[in-house]
This record gives structure tokens, C-alpha cells and sequence, in this order.
């Protein structure tokens, strides 16, 4: 199945996650908002079943969708999840510690393991396995889903920090001792790795995407149009969805900035704490360019596709998908161009838009330790990366376009205290024009130029800029529109002064930067 497919599904099947572990759902909400779903969760007081450990896997979660269905604990769809443990050095025919894993991590330590490990002569191989058993509303029996990773048992104990986005990537699970099969370089523990690069050895991250492509199918079923469908009521009504509590109308974040500033993060770390729907722009184009039958290798391509198709042809995808989910909060990353936050101002008022930036040196950094795009293996690269990245016109004057403008040159936990801090804030913040005087120099000029139906010179534009505010020298007025060819044409001709003229884009980002707001959060505003 297309994931454009999938995208455009008007009609989704509720589904909740039973389980006592808030480090298990914040990892399945990511991984389904990866496909394009959000997920609900119902938190259990204890677990679904008994600890008895005789049966086997199946078997024991059959028993505890039983009692969960007894007990109407869930209306609706819902899953559970199992997680077990197989060490080849002290198992037999049967795993060890099994489906006891849980238990034995808390009652041993790694020089014990280690030693055990040692004593038996045996490998240091290890299994690690993430049974789900899926229950619908009418079937009797759950559909059960199997991911498993193959590696060894690491020959030191952890000694990272635990991640402070994703808690599962811990130095204080088995996570932390265990190292998966197949990876290239210097070999991690799946705790160590970086999230991205963890996705495919993970796992519990396996058995959800099994998941996933049978929730696809059963979605693409619900969506099927009713004169296909006989002997069916005509009461066709969407499921509810999942009170937020964010405001009335419940805000749509677009978080922008250039690669490795952290954008992806934000969503993560908000969906730590809220039930709050990720769309990623690039799953859309994607999933564009794949109906269309093209291949698109570069930027340049990717440019080439966008001059083409128009320059909101991905923010222009999202609309049906978005207005699916009218009730719901969202945060979209990946918008590169003016043209697609300009098109969401206009056909949304409950829009915030958030600048994230990084030092370039940092964000290379991150880069590295991501573990992707492995030919941007160089700075040098990293910095023509970010200059093909500017060519689509929107990172060079993110913070003049932005409602809210956040750093990311800190730790993650600084970082998240912001995220946090803001997602608690934009309820009841009051959303005030940005007067112009609030603007850097560079969008000053380029309001300043959008006056002149004409090419100006540098001192006409100066001129122009003498509103309420000390007038922008004639020399910055040149280093801020050199600076930004994509809005302002440089013409040089002898004998004539210099002089700057709009481009076919000008009035997009001039739009744009009059449409940016100030979000001033409930406690900064008097009284």
C-alpha cells in the first residue's frame, strides 16, 4: 500500500494502547506518527495478566485480551504488547529469563550476567523478542504480531547518559547491555544509538510495524465507498476522537529551521507529553513523487519538482489529511519553502509557526551521531547542504516569518524545557500582530523594496525603510538583499548605480512576514 494511501484515509479505526508503561507508548505514539496516525493509550493499574510464565507468548496474551474484554476495561480496538528475552548461555530448550525479563533485569546486574556468561563457555549471544496481540471489536480471537532482534550481550557494562526524549534508549534496561546484529562501524548498544539509527534494530519498533501494515489494510477497508459495501448501516459516522484540553480550537504547529536544528525533536518531546499528531512533509512529498512515478535523488531535484508542480505542491497534499484532523493538535515539520506556511495562514487561523535554530557546527555534529545521509559525511558538505536547503527560500529569514523563535545550541534537556514551556504556554497565549519595526533589517528591505513597482537603488530603498524606526543605512540595506537572491534581483550595469528589483517570489515572503505574529503566553501579559 501507498503511504499517500494511507494519508488520505477520512475514516480511521480507533486504537488504543493498553499498558502500565509510559516508556512503551511514548516509543508506539512516535512510531505510529511516523505512518501518519496518532494513537490513544488507556493506562492499566497492573498488568493485563497474570505473571504465569508456563504457556507461551500467545497464549498468555490471548488470556489478558480475555480479561481486558471481561473486565470492559477498553471500548473499541486495542493492543497489547509482550516483550521477552532469550540469552543463548543460559538457556535450553526453554529462553531464559524469557518472558520473565522484566523481573530478572530488576533482581540482577551486568558483572552478574557477565560472570554467569563467562562461567557457562557459551557465546554472548542474545535475542531479543516484542510479541502484540491486536483486538478488534468483532473477532473473538486477537491477530498476534512477531519482531525480534538478533546480537550479543555488550562485554562492558553502559556507560552513557539515558536519552531524555526517547527513555527507552536507557543505560537502565537491557537496552543498555545489547548489542544488535548487522551494524556497520563501531558497534552500539541499541540504548547508546541515536533514535533514527535505533528504528531498525529496535525491536518492539519491528513487531509495531507489523502492526502498522495491518492497520493500513484495515483502514483502507473502512475507507472503502459504501456502494462497494452491502448489508451495511447507513449511520456511517467517523469515531470520536481523544479530548486534547489544548484550547478551543486546538493549534497547528509548523515547526521549520534547517537539518539537525531540532525540528523533529520538538515533535517527540511534545508528543511526550501530549496526544498530539506529528505529519512530517517529507512522508508526503515522498508518497507524491511516488503516485507521479518519479525518482528524485538530490535537492536539486527536489527543486526542480517544485518550480514544476508549484512551490506548495507538498503543503497542498496535506490539506485533506489536515482538515481530517480539524479536532485534533498538530505539529508538521519539513516545510522548506514561503509558499507552503503562506498557504496554511491563509486557510488556517489556529496556525503558530516556530523557528528552531542551531550553530551550523553543532547541527553538524548531530548530523554525524544521526547516523544518516552517509554522504554528507564531510563540514564542508554539511555547509553546501545547507546552502542547496536555502535555495527553497524559507531558512534565511525563518525568524521574520515565525510567531515564536526558539535556540537549540544546549543540552536535550534544556531543549526540552523549552518545548515543554511553550506547549504549556500556547494555552490562552494571545496571538497580536507583529509590528514592522519588530523585524530584522532584512525583512525591513524586502518590505521596503515590495514598495517599488520599479528596479530602486540602494538609497531609495533606505529611503523606504524610515518608518517608526531609525532608517536601514543604504550599505546594510545592499548586505541584506545581496544575501537573499531567491526575493530581491542584484542589478549591476555600468554606469548606473546599483539598484535591487523584485522577484517573481518577493510577494510571498513579504506576505508572509506580515502575516508573523507575537504569541505572548497568559503570564507575560499585565494584570
Amino acid at each position: 500500500m501507498s503511504l499517500f494511501d494511507s494519508l488520505r484515509f477520512i475514516r480511521i479505526i480507533r486504537l488504543t494502547f493498553y499498558t502500565t508503561s509510559i516508556d512503551k507508548l511514548l516509543q508506539a505514539r512516535i512510531i505510529f506518527s511516523r505512518r501518519g496516525y496518532s494513537l490513544s493509550f488507556s493506562k492499566g493499574t497492573k498488568e493485563a495478566y497474570e505473571e504465569d510464565y508456563s504457556a507461551d507468548t500467545n497464549f498468555l496474551l490471548a488470556n489478558a485480551v480475555r480479561s481486558i474484554d471481561k473486565e470492559k476495561i477498553i471500548r473499541g480496538a486495542y493492543f497489547i504488547e509482550d516483550t521477552s528475552l532469550r540469552i543463548e548461555a543460559l538457556s535450553d530448550s526453554t529462553d531464559f529469563p524469557g518472558m520473565r525479563v522484566k523481573e530478572w533485569f530488576a533482581s540482577t546486574s551486568f558483572l552478574e550476567l557477565d560472570e554467569a556468561i563467562r562461567k557457562s563457555g557459551k557465546r554472548r549471544s542474545a535475542v531479543v523478542k516484542s510479541d502484540i496481540a491486536l483486538k478488534l471489536p468483532n473477532i473473538s480471537e486477537p491477530i498476534f504480531f512477531h519482531g525480534e532482534t538478533a546480537g550479543r550481550v555488550a562485554d562492558t557494562p553502559p556507560s552513557f547518559e539515558q536519552s531524555a526524549i526517547y527513555p527507552w534508549l536507557s543505560p537502565a534496561n537491557f537496552n543498555g547491555w545489547f548489542i544488535p546484529d548487522g551494524q556497520t562501524g563501531y558497534p552500539k548498544t541499541l540504548g547508546e544509538m541515536e533514535f533514527e539509527e535505533s528504528v531498525r534494530y529496535d525491536f518492539r519498533a519491528k513487531s509495531l510495524s507489523l502492526l502498522l501494515d495491518q492497520y493500513d489494510r484495515l483502514n483502507a477497508a473502512a475507507n472503502i465507498p459504501n456502494n462497494f459495501i452491502a448489508n451495511r448501516s447507513a449511520n456511517l459516522r467517523d469515531s470520536p476522537q481523544l479530548e486534547l484540553g489544548l484550547s478551543a480550537t486546538p493549534p497547528i504547529i509548523c515547526v521549520v529551521g534547517y537539518k539537525c536544528s531540532g525540528k523533529t525533536t520538538f515533535a517527540h518531546i511534545a508528543q511526550s507529553i501530549r496526544d498530539i499528531v506529528h505529519l512530517e512533509a517529507s512522508t508526503f512529498f515522498r508518497s507524491r513523487t511516488a503516485e507521479e512515478g518519479l525518482t528524485i535523488n538530490s535537492e536539486a531535484d527536489t527543486l526542480a519538482y517544485m518550480e514544476t508542480a508549484g512551490y506548495d505542491a507538498v503543503a497542498r497534499s496535506m490539506i485533506e489529511h489536515i482538515d481530517g484532523l480539524s479536532d485534533r493538535a498538530i505539529i508538521i515539520t519539513g516545510f522548506r519553502t514561503p509558499e507552503e506556511i503562506l498557504l496554511l495562514r491563509t486557510l488556517y487561523d489556529n496556525i503558530v509557526v516556530v523557528s528552531v535554530s542551531a550553530d551550523q557546527r553543532i547541527r553538524f555534529e548531530r548530523h554525524i551521531k544521526r547516523g544518516r545521509e552517509l554522504e554528507i559525511d564531510t563540514y564542508r558538505r554539511f555547509k553546501e547542504n545547507d546552502l542547496s536547503h536555502s535555495l527553497f527560500g524559507l531558512v534565511d529569514i525563518l525568524d521574520d516569518v515565525a510567531d515564536v523563535s526558539l535556540t537549540n545550541d544546549g543540552s536535550l534537556q534544556d531543549y526540552g524545557r523549552k518545548v515543554r514551556e511553550f506547549l504549556v504556554n500556547i494555552d490562552g497565549a494571545q496571538v497580536m500582530p507583529r509590528p514592522e519595526t519588530a523585524h530584522s533589517e532584512a525583512a525591513r528591505s524586502l518590505l521596503a523594496l515590495s514598495k517599488f513597482d520599479r528596479p530602486a537603488t540602494c538609497d531609495e530603498i533606505s529611503s523606504a525603510t524610515d518608518k517608526g524606526r531609525l532608517r536601514i543605512r543604504k550599505y546594510n540595506v545592499n548586505r541584506a538583499l545581496k544575501a537573499l537572491p531567491i526575493f530581491a534581483h542584484r542589478i549591476v550595469r555600468k554606469g548606473q548605480l546599483l539598484s535591487y528589483e523584485k522577484t517573481d517570489r518577493t510577494s510571498i515572503i513579504v506576505q508572509l512576514i506580515k502575516l508573523a505574529k507575537e504569541v505572548n503566553p497568559p503570564s507575560s501579559r499585565p494584570g
